[in-house]
């Protein structure tokens, strides 16, 4: 094999479609610093362009339906010929090795792909990594379907262990004990525990050049920290990045100018799990930014601190922030305590009203039927929000929880959070605490909660409470015909809940016009009284005053 092995990174849908896959651009911008040249085959792209009928099914309300068992078979139907072209395509490249990113619900396709690739090149090596390969639980999907087509498994941060893995495989070597990585040994997987890469400045920054810009919109992601401070019981993110890091203001500022005077980019969306991990260094990145006249806007997601006060939001509007998305998911600080959150839902409030009063957007997270959430507790949000309209431009997300394998909630749910024993399917939303704490109560209090959006005028951009949707295997079943399926299966993606729409602040056009008519009216009526107040007082004047002897 050549010292640069042909290596090829896939980017399968579901994915965002504005921008280039982050991920994915950092492992080839570090492996292009360390001399190798990686290839980019982003199917998510071509697969959302050439299916416009099937687009919803990159909504994230349908993303089910990628990973339930029943319906991803007419997800392969429906993607018949985008499979057979990308098999072609990742022939074509004539890789040595292909790795996949791989995120929930990205487990199925990324499955199926492998097996036909296999099958025209049996010789090639398969790498995969991502977080939906981080937990025991969620890697068995692959290694009850192609374990045997499995070389290695990357978790955590890719960069370094992606280095050496193909540097390993390059030169023949054995990839047992690459830090990062799980290989078979034996007929055993076993995994080499991996060091957090810090300082955060060595990894380069995405500079695309493996992707085809022009695909994608004038905005793009950036990331300022990995890791987080919180420790949230409900949250993995912690365990795959296990300490917070910050990169130097001077590194962020740097990228930022590159992505603008390269690619002409005005926006940027921060990616970090919390954009106020370190309040210094954001603070000292508002200032490079406004010192430099960078005309950007810029959003990103942050916990509320008591440390940030008006002044400090004032100066990150300066600079250019537009958007927060803030985390309060619970104003009952029994929940909050019970999420293992830092902050309080006072905290909550300072925060949200300091950003609006700045000229921030504010955008809110909200989990209902967390365990321990009584219906005491519940009000207690229903009232924040209700209390806080005016300084609520959107409700992220009304969710209720979603039990993800790997966090503490889901480890511990029996002896610390008093669930029943988890349900063989669909345990991730139909989980319940022997106190009551079912779905339909929680799917019940998200309503309620959704209606109170709609009363007072609050955005809601997303809900989860149609989990289950893409349970229709029973109707599917009594069609005639495969087509006859796939086409109630665009009805079925196609058929999205309705959710509160911010009421309009702007004077409609024909208020306004009404307005100017009874304007016009009634100045017009004044001049014309005064008019012929003056008039009769003149002719008064003539008829009756007379001319003297």
């Amino acid at each position: 094999m050549s010292k640069d092995p042909k290596f090829l990174l896939v980017n399968l849908p579901p994915w965002a479609q504005e921008n280039p896959h982050i991920g994915v651009g950092y492992i080839c911008s570090y492996l292009r610093k360390k001399g190798l040249s990686p290839k980019v085959l982003d199917l998510n792209k071509s697969f959302f362009i050439s299916s416009p009928d099937f687009r919803m099914l990159w909504h994230v309300e349908n993303k089910s339906f990628w990973s339930n068992k029943d319906t991803f078979p007419l997800i392969v139907d429906v993607f018949s010929q985008e499979l057979e072209r990308a098999v072609e395509e990742t022939v074509g490249f004539d890789p040595d090795i292909i790795g996949f990113s791989v995120v929930d619900p990205k487990e199925r396709l990324t499955i199926e792909l492998i097996k036909r690739i296999k099958k025209r090149m049996p010789g090639v090596k398969i790498v995969l990594g991502g977080p939906a390969t981080s937990t025991e639980e969620q890697r068995k999907i692959f290694l009850d379907n192609v374990a045997e087509s499995i070389d290695v498994f990357v978790l955590g941060e890719g960069e370094q262990a992606c280095f050496e893995v193909v540097s390993n495989i390059s030169e023949g070597k054995k990839l047992e004990n690459i830090a990062g990585t799980l290989v078979q040994n034996n007929g055993e997987w076993v995994s080499s525990s991996s060091k957090p890469v810090e300082p955060l400045d060595e990894v380069s920054f995405p500079s695309y050049e493996e992707f085809d810009m022009s695909l994608y919109g004038k905005s793009l992601l950036v990331e300022w920290s990995r890791g987080c401070y919180s420790r949230c019981s409900f949250c993995k993110n912690w365990r795959l990045f296990p300490c917070y890091r910050a990169k130097s203001p001077g590194w962020v500022l740097e990228e930022l100018l590159h992505h603008n005077q390269v690619y002409g980019i005005e926006e940027f969306t921060v990616v970090d799990s919390v954009l106020n991990g370190s309040p210094k260094d954001l603070y000292e990145i508002c200032s490079l930014i406004i010192e430099n006249n960078l005309r950007i806007i810029w959003s990103g997601q942050i916990a509320p601190r008591k440390d940030m006060d008006y002044e400090f939001f004032l100066q990150m509007r300066r600079a250019g922030c537009h958007k927060l998305q803030i985390g309060v998911e619970s104003a009952s600080n029994r929940v909050l305590k019970n999420m293992r959150k830092s902050y309080t839902s006072e905290m909550s409030e300072y925060a949200i009203r300091n950003a609006k009063r700045a000229g921030i957007e504010t955008e809110l997270f909200i989990i209902i039927g967390f365990p321990g959430e009584s219906e005491r507790e519940f009000r207690k949000t229903y009232n924040f929000v209700k209390r806080n309209r005016s300084y609520i431009d959107t409700l992220k997300s009304i969710n209720t929880l979603h039990l993800i394998a790997g966090t503490e909630v889901y480890e511990k749910s029996s002896e610390k959070f008093n669930m029943e024993p988890l349900p063989e399917e669909n345990w991730h939303y139909l989980w319940k605490t022997r106190d009551g704490n079912a779905y339909p109560v929680r799917k019940k209090r998200t309503e309620r909660l959704l209606d109170l959006a709609a009363d007072l005028g609050i955005k809601v951009m997303e809900a989860n409470i149609h989990e289950g949707k893409e349970n229709i295997l029973d109707f599917i079943r009594n069609k005639e015909n495969a087509e006859e399926s796939i086409s109630f299966l665009k009805n079925s993606i196609n058929n999205l809940q309705k959710l509160p729409q911010k009421r309009r602040t702007v004077v409609r056009r024909r208020s306004l016009f009404k307005w100017l008519l009874l304007g016009f009216i009634w100045g017009y009526t004044f001049f014309y009284i005064i008019y012929f107040w003056c008039f009769m007082i003149l002719r008064k004047r003539i008829l009756l005053g007379g001319r003297r002897k």
